[in-house]
C-alpha cells in the first residue's frame, strides 16, 4: 500500500514540472523594481518594457521593495510572483513570452540592441 502511495506521489510531483502555462489566465502584470536597481538607471530598458508588448497590461512600480513580476488574473487574484534578481535579459523575455506577451513590430527596437544582450543582468546597486 505504501509503495502505491509513493508511486502516486512521484507521478503527481513529476507532472507538475511539465505543466504548460495557461496564457489565457494571465490578465495583468505588475513590474516591481527597487529604488536602487540597475533597471531604474536604464531608460532604454524601461521603454522596452513599456512598449515591447503593447497588448499586455503592465503596471510599473519603480520604487518598490523588490524586483519582481507579479501576475494577476482577470478578477485581480495573484497567480504568481517571479523574482527577477540575477536574471539575464533573455530569461526575463522568456518569462514574459510564456505568459502571452508578443512583439508586434520587432524592427522598432533596433536602437535598443546595445542595451539588450545576454550581458545584461538585473541586480541591485549597492
Amino acid at each position: 500500500m505504501s509503495l502505491l502511495f509513493i508511486v502516486i506521489c512521484i507521478i503527481v510531483v513529476s507532472g507538475n514540472d511539465n505543466q504548460k502555462i495557461d496564457r489565457n489566465q494571465y490578465f495583468v502584470c505588475e513590474f516591481h523594481t527597487p529604488r536602487k536597481c540597475q533597471i531604474e538607471n536604464e531608460e532604454g530598458i524601461k521603454a522596452f518594457l513599456k512598449s515591447e508588448f503593447p497588448n499586455y497590461p503592465m503596471l510599473i512600480h519603480t520604487n518598490s521593495d523588490r524586483a519582481a513580476f507579479v501576475f494577476y488574473n482577470i478578477i485581480g487574484q495573484k497567480i504568481e510572483e517571479i523574482s527577477l534578481l540575477g536574471l539575464k535579459q533573455s530569461q526575463i523575455e522568456n518569462i514574459l513570452e510564456k505568459r502571452g506577451f508578443y512583439n508586434e513590430n520587432p524592427g522598432q527596437f533596433k536602437k535598443f540592441e546595445e542595451l539588450f544582450n545576454d550581458e545584461f543582468v538585473m541586480n541591485l546597486i549597492k
